[in-house]
């Protein structure tokens, strides 16, 4: 390794005799500021250099110009591995010309971006790593990347196939545009490390859906040094209401061209028949003739079982049946069929890829799950004449294509809708349109065939030995039994590593259930599918027609004793483990303990099913409550609301997504909170909560939340509302992540005033990104077509709860742009025994010597609660200067001062440091944000004696760089 001294020209000679030496394998310039003209200088030497492996060239303001040089260097060098480019002012105009290197480039491994100014110019970088084979790591640490540079960092998860490392801490992306990238990671088994963390914006919920898939993928680049192979097993679901022949129709297709030939046609499945009805899902695997394998998945039509069905819809490798059934009349088949399409698609949220340029059709099928739509009961049809046999065999329904018509031009961006719509009695096998249906899902199965990935071989070998542990332990087996099992079969020794990458690919492609975060089941393994389908949730959600022993039977409205669950399953497991499934159904938030109040200390103890929850009394419900509880509150009482919108033509709330939300909203409120079908009311110590699933008929539903608090509590309140909201957002996902909505603001005023709510009141919304795109003090109009110019209009700081100010503290800085003024930035700490924050008295007494200077100050005295991450971003932004008041406390990661400073250093603001404790190491920011030392001065006033020269001293620097007083 060659570290090169000197600076510029001196630099420069130093490395072209290195150069042409061809025997250093290391060539490091950091820091000797070669400029463009330098690069210019060693680049051609570079070209057909084949001894260097690691080019660092790091502060050395190569510029976009020199950008332009190292570009040829990727293009024809063949040897070096590492480029380091940190710190070099390099945009999106440098970017793009490397990018044309790296598009010819077969050799290079890692690439260091660090602190540069690529912003937008991350899309430069699309294209080429699309097709670059050889790139494991990409650092983009600290350039100024926003959500609108998320999209294009998506593309590059989603197609890249070697990068294992990208870092894109410090940059400025949002909560939102950690979620969409979290989303392209769930689509990437590659990628092992992705640094987003130093995004103060974003959630650590986000970040922990991260961790987890790239903890999986980790496992999965442990398989693959044991080979890999095609998978091909697609999943065929079979989608429709009771009695539409769906049992009957899977039956009929794997039925063998012996037995078509030689045997009657007696395949049928009676619905009405107690052993012929399907509970929950059932799942086999089997085969079509000249087909392939398949795995059949059955759904229940009966709705009582609509919330379960959705925790076992695959996002790959999916066909699905849609019936419409020809015996009934037009509206309710219609009504019936266009559910299931709804339901599909909110299970698959729309692939960026289906909207790039330049894709065909052809192209974006492949991201799209395949639909085929079958008439069933065609021998039954309502109306004979609706239905036509043409000559070739096959039958046509003048219906039926025009419902394909109207699903294709709805559902185009989401499903991929076959054209045919086969006209069937699914206990014909042998009929000319079931072989057509044969030869339609035959050829679908060659193209998922042709896009599903490689699995590692160990996965595909310990497949063969599944059936045969199943049959053993057909209701569970502990996780070590199971591990142990299969490395006698397949004679390796399994390290906790492969064991843990080998469980987690098992249970991504449904060959087993394993609930690893539940510490109470963590250690079992479910290894029937359809034990736990049928057995457990098929037998727990059963419709009362279907068996004497079922939660319905036995719900008071919603609650069911925990002897009546034991007795449903009593033929399942022994006492001890019954406990097991009804802790199973309280994790897969279908139900929650009942809390007790004092009657009923010594009852027994009763479990809430929300989705058993009836239809009460209507005098009694939400909004009684929350009319009834107003007088509670005093007159200068305030209110917020959101409202989550949906389109109903294409979207739907599906139906697990509100008795989910209910059990989650459990855990926000306790034994606070009251449940109704489709309604939450909360109160929890004096804020009072509502939330209410409008379903209708028509163009839209939706749901709303109100909440409504004393003036004082609204920090409190606005909190609240942000949890409820967080906890919404989780709930889409994990229930409907295809469903598309689109958030409001309610009306401040028509929750405050009216006096007498209703499921009929009339509350106006407001576009949410409306209302945070604009002036705060800008009056707006409801996003409403019934509101007009004569309603009230609102401004956006009344909306958002920014206009919320304590009387007690009337020097609260208000909550401003920033804007000529001097940000102090600083951690509250603890209270002392006078209940004073020490930090925020010493910080007080810093803004005070600063106004009397005619500096105009920012700080926060009073905590910013929903809105913090976004005020702080604004006055970040807009701020003359900075002034960290550092304790050991700020300078924990995750503090919201360390945040602020964070976010700081990525604005390049000037930023002026203040040690506030006797012990605390000031250079721990130099080194945690890559700071010169030399560029953060800091001054202590921890020692009060020295607190006046202090702050002079700082003055007097503020005023060096430009940082003047504003009075």
């Amino acid at each position: 390794m060659v570290q090169v001294s000197g600076k510029g020209d001196v630099a420069v000679a130093k490395a072209v005799e290195i150069i042409q030496e061809n025997q250093e394998k290391e060539l490091i310039l950091n820091g000797c500021k070669i400029g463009p003209k330098g690069v210019q200088t060693i680049c051609p030497l570079l070209n057909n250099n084949t001894s260097i492996n690691n080019l660092q060239l790091r502060w050395c303001s190569v510029g976009d110009e020199g950008a332009i040089y190292l570009s040829e260097v990727l293009k024809q060098n063949k040897t070096i591995k590492t480029l380091s480019l940190h710190s070099n002012e390099i945009t999106a105009k440098g970017i793009a010309s490397l990018a044309q290197g790296l598009k010819s480039n077969s050799s290079l491994t890692h690439l260091d971006l660090e602190l540069n100014q690529i912003g937008q110019g991350v899309q430069h970088l699309v294209e080429p790593l699309k097709t670059n084979k050889s790139l494991r790591e990409l650092i983009l640490y600290g350039n100024y990347i926003t959500d609108k540079g998320v999209p294009y960092i998506n593309q590059i998860l989603e197609s890249n196939t070697s990068l294992l490392y990208l870092d894109l801490d410090v940059n400025e992306i949002s909560d939102s545009g950690g979620k969409s990238i979290a989303a392209s990671v769930k689509k990437n088994d590659i990628i092992t490390t992705l640094n987003l963390g130093k995004n103060p914006l974003i959630a650590e919920t986000t970040l922990d859906i991260i961790r987890k898939k790239l903890s999986i993928n980790l496992g999965l680049q442990s398989l693959y040094k044991f080979g890999q192979v095609k998978f091909s097993r697609p999943k065929l679901y079979f989608c429709g209401k009771e009695g539409s022949g769906k049992t009957t129709l899977r039956k009929s297709l794997q039925r063998s061209l012996f037995q078509r030939i030689f045997t009657t046609e007696q395949v049928q499945a009676d619905p009405d028949k107690i052993d012929e009805r399907t509970e929950g899902v059932e799942v086999e695997s089997g085969k079509l003739r000249n087909g392939g394998e398949f795995s059949f998945w059955d759904f229940a039509g009966q709705s009582e079982y609509y919330i379960t069905h959705e925790m076992f819809l695959s996002t790959i490798e999916g066909i699905f049946i849609v019936f419409c059934d020809l015996s009934k009349p037009q509206d309710q088949r219609f009504n019936d069929s266009w559910y299931w399409l709804k339901f599909i698609k909110t299970r698959f949220a729309p692939n960026k890829k289906n909207n790039q340029n330049n894709k065909t059709d052809k192209d974006t099928n492949d991201f799209k799950p395949f639909v085929v739509i079958v008439g069933s009961h065609r021998d039954r049809c309502i109306d004979s004449t609706e239905v036509l046999k043409i000559k070739s065999g096959a039958w046509k329904c003048a219906w039926g294509d025009s419902f394909i018509e109207e699903a294709k031009e709805h559902f185009e961006k989401y499903l991929c809708i076959q054209d045919t719509f086969f006209v069937l009695n699914c206990q014909s096998s042998n009929s000319f349109v079931m072989d057509q249906l044969r030869h339609c899902l035959s050829h679908l199965h060659i193209i998922i065939s042709s896009r599903s990935p490689k699995v590692p071989k160990l996965c595909e070998h310990s497949l063969s030995f599944i059936p045969q542990i199943r049959r053993t332990y057909s209701t569970g087996i502990e996780k070590s039994v199971f591990i142990n099992l299969l490395s006698k079969e397949l004679h390796i020794t399994f390290t906790d590593e492969i064991s843990l990458a080998l469980l987690r690919y098992l249970q991504y492609i449904g060959e087993i259930v394993w609930f690893e975060e539940i510490e109470q089941l963590k250690d079992l393994l479910f290894i029937d599918t359809n034990w736990l389908c049928q057995n457990v949730i098929g037998k727990a959600l059963a419709p009362k027609s279907f068996h004497e022993h079922t939660l319905l039977a036995y719900s008071n409205d919603g609650i069911v004793k925990k002897s009546n669950i034991r007795k449903i399953f009593s033929s399942e497991m022994n006492q001890d483990d019954n406990d097991v499934i009804i802790q199973l159904l309280q994790n897969l938030n279908l139900c929650f303990p009942k809390s007790q109040n004092e009657n009923e200390k010594e009852s027994e103890l009763c479990f809430m099913f929300p989705t058993l929850l009836g239809l009460k009394n209507e005098n009694a419900n939400a909004f009684t409550t929350w009319n009834k509880l107003r007088s509670s509150l005093s007159s200068d009482n305030q209110c917020y609301g959101r409202r989550l919108v949906v389109n109903n033509k294409v979207d739907m709330f599906s139906a697990g997504f509100f008795p989910k939300l209910q059990v989650r909203c459990q855990k926000l409120f306790g034994q606070y909170f009251e449940l109704w079908k489709n309604q939450i009311f909360g109160n929890l110590k004096g804020i009072h909560t509502l939330i209410q699933l409008h379903e209708q008929e028509g163009s839209e539903s939706w749901l709303d939340v109100w909440i409504r608090s004393e003036l004082e509590d609204t920090p409190k309140s606005l909190s609240l509302l942000e949890k409820i909201m967080d906890e919404i957002e989780l709930n889409r996902m994990e229930s409907c992540a295809g469903t598309e909505t689109k958030v409001y603001v309610l009306s401040h005023s028509d929750l405050r005033n009216s006096s007498d709510i209703t499921a009929g009141s009339l509350v106006f919304g407001y576009e949410l990104d409306l209302v945070q795109n604009s002036d705060p003090n800008e009056k707006l109009l409801p996003t409403h077509p019934k509101a007009t110019a004569d309603h009230q209009a609102e401004k956006p700081k009344d909306l958002l709860g920014l206009n919320f100010h304590n009387p007690s503290d009337n020097n609260n800085s208000s909550i401003e742009d920033g804007k000529g003024m001097v940000m102090l930035s600083y951690n509250w700490g603890s209270r002392n025994k006078n209940n004073i924050y020490p930090n925020q008295e010493k910080v007080k007494l810093v803004r005070q010597k600063l106004e009397e200077k005619g500096y105009k100050c920012w700080m926060d005295l009073q905590g910013m609660g929903y809105e913090m991450d976004k005020t702080m971003m604004n006055v970040i932004r807009n701020c003359d200067g900075f002034i960290a008041c550092v304790t050991n406390e700020y300078q924990k990661p995750d503090t919201n001062a360390n945040k602020e400073f964070l976010f700081a250093v990525t604005q390049k603001k000037k930023i002026f440091g203040l040690k506030m404790d006797v012990d605390t190491d000031m250079l721990n920011q130099c080194y945690a944000f890559h700071i010169p030392p030399s560029a953060y001065k800091y001054y202590d006033i921890s020692d009060e004696s020295n607190f006046n020269k202090a702050i002079d001293d700082l003055i007097k620097d503020m005023n060096q760089r430009q940082v003047y007083p504003t009075k």
